[in-house]
């Protein structure tokens, strides 16, 4: 697992939420497969709350190609207390983008969904 350190624990991490990973009809909650690691990598995409500043980006940015998507935040801190790490991975049209490393058993998903569902900017809209 990668992490770097010069990205402190209180930095925000937001998260694009697709539909299909929000549950509970009235009471929304996100469900663990939204920190599910990309197939066949050992990481999942978010953004870096203090490189989108830097950049002049906005969580409104992140979904602004994708309107049935929602946002919610959670600490870098938050991802390390499930013993993962974060790595800037920018790109050209995203430099903001970082990856968060390490393996996600069922109970690390659980708990990183949990620390993001108290820290939802947009629930996803329904695309039917």
């Amino acid at each position: 697992m990668s992490d770097d350190l010069s990205i402190t624990n209180d930095d925000l991490l937001f998260r694009r939420l697709h539909p299909r990973w929000i549950v509970g009809g009235d009471q929304p909650k996100i469900s663990s497969a939204a920190f599910q690691n990309a197939r066949g990598f050992d990481k999942l995409s978010a953004n870096l709350g203090s490189l989108m500043t830097l950049y002049a980006q906005t969580w409104e940015d992140l979904i602004s190609t994708m309107p049935n998507y929602g946002v919610a935040t959670l600490t870098v801190g938050d991802a390390r207390s499930f013993g993962q790490g974060v790595v800037k991975a920018p790109e050209p049209d995203d430099p903001s983008h970082v990856h968060v490393d390490g393996n996600k058993t069922k109970s690390v998903q659980r708990g990183l969904a949990k620390a993001a569902t108290q820290n939802v900017l947009k629930w996803p809209e329904s695309e039917s």
